[in-house]
């Protein structure tokens, strides 16, 4: 992965102007909506072996969240269950230093059922199908550390800028209200920052706004080098029940629409030490724990149409509204430090934050898709669709009207709506299912900063089916790139621009196995 060192300052720097306003997060609202709205690869093992694609195949549950009128190509009922696994492997690099790590998480993918309803009595309208399904729709098992040391910067620098400005008695407050600032109150208790001026009796006073730290000399070097290591890790998902219906009309047209309600489950810990390589500093060293717990429902409806104007061709689009989402998070910190008093005794503090808690409304982009099929007799088929995702479209709104401005205003100027594609193929022989697919979801970022977030997806699967029952197997490899940063100077700081970067390698491996039958 080619990094352009200079273009992820730019971007750095745009970032980092909301940055500051998220005290207890380094990742943004608007970070996190992107995260949100990015769905992985989801439905029944049939379905993922064809990279996602379904707008013009119909005949699976699948279609009841991807193009509705897909169920209008139902004659039998069904059943279905599908079990996943999921295994994320990272490859961060970090002040020079590679490290790897990685997660697995077993899930229920999808669990549903389709009751034909045929209409018999000799109508063009040959009756259609109503479904039932609950999918898992996005998967956040991730995890990534990363060490190496630094020459440069300590994230105590980075608390020293947070507490700037502010009076130590408002830091000094811990009971709730507005002048309560959290993450330099914690710092200020547990000695990674301290103030400047005192009172001549040796007492704080309140009224001082300049603070410093241990780590650095009265020159403003640092003491030493900096030893820093850290662990990120997120687990959870996203899960969406399904309420659809598709028509047939004269084994041509299929029309259909359905409403959705989705779940959101995130979970995100973040493990941070830094210690100090110099026997000059009286910080030997601290450990910061960041949790973080999100849930939300939304809602959203879809419609779609198919058509079959020959035999072998069908084309078919479909259209998903934005998901409204109600958020809800927890969050806490919590300082672990060892510091030497004046008397040259290592003393150990604790020092947690008041947990803190917040509710937003996030709205997911509109979500249009189109696409073709060319069936080859009984031989199989190939497909392809194009998915426009209207990232420009997505909306946060926080308790107060300025609350999530920051991030609302990075939406609407640095992401970009996309296109994305797909392409797959089933080759059939008796019972037998062949199927392979590539798909690719391009970087939402509208400002180029040197990092291809691109997700490519190579997918294959195997399947077997017969008159009342089936079983089918998928298997698909996922691939991006990004960066994170463990802290985020100011523009106005005097390091600013030296913040470490992680570069980060992700690859994603998901297998599902979905039985079903007809009944």
């Amino acid at each position: 992965m080619k990094i352009n060192l200079k273009k992820i300052f730019i971007f750095l720097f745009v970032v980092a102007f909301f940055l500051v306003n998220h005290q207890l997060k380094a990742q943004s609202y608007a970070e996190t909506a992107i995260q949100f709205s990015r769905l992985s690869l989801q439905g029944t093992a049939r379905y993922q072996a064809l990279a996602g694609c379904n707008v013009a195949l119909g005949g699976d549950i699948a279609s009841a969240a991807s193009n509705p009128a897909g169920l209008g190509f139902y004659t039998k009922s069904e059943f279905s269950i599908g079990l996943g696994l999921n295994i994320t492997n990272s490859e961060a690099t970090y002040l020079l230093n590679k490290t790897t790590d990685g997660r697995t998480a077993p899930n229920l993918n999808n669990l549903g059922v389709v009751l034909a309803i045929p209409n018999e009595k000799g109508s063009k309208w040959r009756g259609g199908a109503i479904a039932l399904s609950a999918t898992r729709v996005n998967h956040f098992p991730f995890r990534f550390n990363y060490q190496g040391t630094n020459k440069s910067t300590s994230k105590t620098d980075w608390y020293v800028d947070q507490a700037s400005g502010i009076r130590t008695g408002d830091i000094e407050n811990l009971d709730v209200g507005p002048t309560r600032f959290p993450v330099a109150t914690a710092a200020y208790y547990a000695r990674l920052i301290n103030p400047v001026n005192v009172l001549s009796n040796g007492e704080t006073d309140v009224n001082n706004i300049d603070y410093f730290t241990y780590v650095r000399d009265a020159n403003e070097n640092l003491f030493g080098n900096i030893n820093q290591q850290g662990t990120y890790s997120t687990s959870g998902g996203q899960t969406r029940w399904n309420i659809a219906y598709g028509a047939n009309y004269d084994d041509k047209l299929f029309l259909g629409g359905g409403i959705g309600i989705s779940s959101l489950n995130y979970t995100r810990n973040k493990e941070y030490k830094e210690k100090v390589m110099s026997n000059s500093s009286r910080l030997d060293n601290y450990t910061e724990n960041d949790n973080l717990k999100t849930s939300g429902t939304g809602f959203d409806v879809n419609l779609g149409v198919m058509y079959r104007p020959i035999e072998f061709l069908r084309i078919g689009a479909s259209v998903n509204s934005p998901t409204f989402y109600k958020v809800y998070e927890n969050f806490d910190l919590t300082f672990n430090t060892q510091y030497y008093d004046q008397a040259n005794v290592l003393r150990t503090l604790t020092e947690p934050t008041l947990p803190g808690d917040y509710s937003y409304n996030y709205t997911s982009p509109w979500r249009f898709n189109a696409g073709a099929s060319i069936f080859i007799g009984k031989y199989g088929f190939l497909t392809a669709e194009a998915e426009y995702m209207g990232y420009d479209a997505m909306r946060l709104r926080g308790k107060n009207t300025q609350d999530l401005a920051a991030d609302s205003q990075f939406l609407t100027k640095f992401i970009k709506p996309v296109w994305n594609y797909r392409g797959a193929l089933e080759l059939r022989y008796d019972i037998y299912r062949l199927r392979g697919g590539y798909s690719y979801q391009a970087n939402p970022y509208a400002l180029v900063d040197g990092i291809d977030r691109n997700i490519h997806i190579i997918t294959g699967g195997l399947g077997i089916r017969l008159q009342n029952w089936f079983l089918e197997l998928s298997l698909a490899r996922q691939s991006t790139n990004n960066i994170y940063q463990p802290y985020v100077f100011d523009a106005s700081s005097p390091y600013s621009g030296k913040e470490p970067i992680v570069q980060i390698k992700q690859v994603w491996w998901s297998s599902v196995l979905t039985f079903g039958v007809h009944f």
